[in-house]
């Protein structure tokens, strides 16, 4: 079905992160058509996010063909991609958004998913929210803490509270992904 790349958050703050991130995309394609989904961080503030985002792909993805996904274009944009990169933001309001959207799961079929928080969140079967363990959509059969013993308490997701998800839902493995790292998934 397709390609996960799973990353743990405060994504362009971390130094390796874009050329690993290079590697692996590269490694996979030869050229990058990327829908850019801004759905967590909230409607109103899509394009400002995709446009905060062009010097960090300039300098790391320069030969990347990115296009804004909005509720309007969406089939469009993420048929024309093969990469589709979900950034991070609230959770919440990623599913509120796209829940309306009864074919956006079906666009990632064949194409590389990067979600990065959540993003990534959205796609498990549970994960750490700030205060709770929430339920995600279930693509994937995982329980995911991102952000997992982050330096920012406010973000972190402790190594206590990832091991409570882990023994709740013990049939499911549970993923660790610390910021400026990522985990890959085949399906």
């Amino acid at each position: 079905m397709g390609t996960y790349i799973l990353c743990g958050g405060a994504d362009r703050k971390m130094p390796d992160f874009a050329r690993k991130l290079h590697e692996e995309l590269y490694s996979r394609l030869d050229s990058i058509k990327l829908a850019d989904v801004y759905f967590a961080s909230g409607l109103e503030s899509m394009q400002q996010r995709f446009d905060d985002y062009q010097p960090w792909f300039a300098e790391h993805f320069p030969t990347v063909e990115r296009k804004l996904v909005t509720l309007d274009n969406y089939q469009e944009v993420m048929a024309w991609a093969n990469v589709v990169y979900v950034h991070g933001g609230t959770t919440a309001v990623l599913l509120r958004n796209i829940q309306p959207l009864d074919d956006y799961m079906s666009l990632l079929k064949d194409k590389v998913h990067i979600g990065s928080s959540a993003g990534a969140n959205y796609l498990s079967e549970h994960f750490l929210g700030h205060e709770s363990i929430k339920q995600g959509l279930a693509v994937l059969p995982i329980n995911l803490a991102v952000h997992y013993d982050a330096d920012d308490h406010k973000e972190s997701r402790s190594v206590k509270r990832t091991d409570e998800l882990a023994n709740m839902f013990p049939n499911v493995p549970t993923v660790r992904i610390r910021e400026g790292e990522f985990e890959v998934i085949e399906t």
